[in-house]
């Protein structure tokens, strides 16, 4: 199976992320599917942390297939560095939480779309992470690798209804994830440019990089006279203008 790309569907949602190392902390994405021109981009703000003893090795290592390193190492990517490095592995196993106390086996430890950091193994094909249909690289725009999903660690939700338990978040469609997912309500206001998924206030998405309000497809007027309410994803569509 060929690599899952996600950089030209939906419009934009954010990643951050951190190799996890000595003493400090990593960083957090999001996605949808739709066929409409709407479409999110894997666009990474990459914030990397560099921590003491964690440079960069001369020797070249292979993330993927875990060589070019001594026994005890893993082969990963470092600070603000674009090519992996070998620094001493932990005990933590693939898909688990870590954090620079709890080091990665191998793989990156890093927090996408505000979840806790885990190990997130490195990849290049969907074949890197397994067999099955579930197993998918994701292409992080920005960043110098690519990583198996990690399936399950959102809490799901309804674009339409905003059912997230906590009152700070707001339901998402995010590109790689098959239902609507809860993040940190953004601050855009309807209209306003945004470039994340996740960039717009409660019962809003981005589309085209603007704010659109959310619409029920199926009621008559949903958006009123000025506007049509367009399939997004799921059941939910957004309105645009006439």
């Amino acid at each position: 199976m060929s690599k899952t790309q996600f950089t030209a569907l939906l419009t934009s949602f954010a990643l951050s992320f951190a190799a996890c190392g000595d003493d400090d902390d990593g960083g957090g994405t999001d996605t949808a599917d739709t066929t409409q021109e709407t479409t999110a981009d894997t666009g990474p703000e990459t914030t990397t942390d560099t921590r003491p003893g964690d440079t960069a090795n001369t020797t070249p290592c292979d993330p993927i297939l875990q060589s070019g390193c001594e026994a005890g190492q893993n082969c990963t990517y470092v600070g603000a560095e674009t090519t992996a490095s070998c620094v001493a592995a932990g005990p933590v196993p693939a898909n688990a939480e870590c954090s620079p106390e709890q080091r990665c086996q191998r793989g990156v430890c890093m927090s996408i779309n505000q979840t806790a950091n885990r190990c997130y193994q490195v990849c290049a094909e969907d074949t890197d992470c397994g067999a099955g249909t579930a197993n998918v690289c994701l292409t992080l725009t920005g960043a110098p690798f690519e990583v198996c999903k990690i399936p399950g660690i959102y809490e799901e939700c309804n674009l339409l209804t905003q059912d997230c338990a906590d009152a700070g978040k707001a339901c998402y469609a995010v590109a790689g994830e098959d239902e609507p997912i809860c993040l940190a309500e953004g601050m855009g206001a309807p209209g306003s440019e945004c470039a994340t998924a996740g960039a717009c206030v409660k019962g809003h998405a981005c589309v085209n990089d603007v704010c659109r309000p959310l619409c029920d497809p199926d009621l008559a007027d949903a958006c009123g006279d000025n506007a049509t309410c367009n399939d997004f994803f799921d059941d939910a569509g957004y309105c645009a203008p006439n």
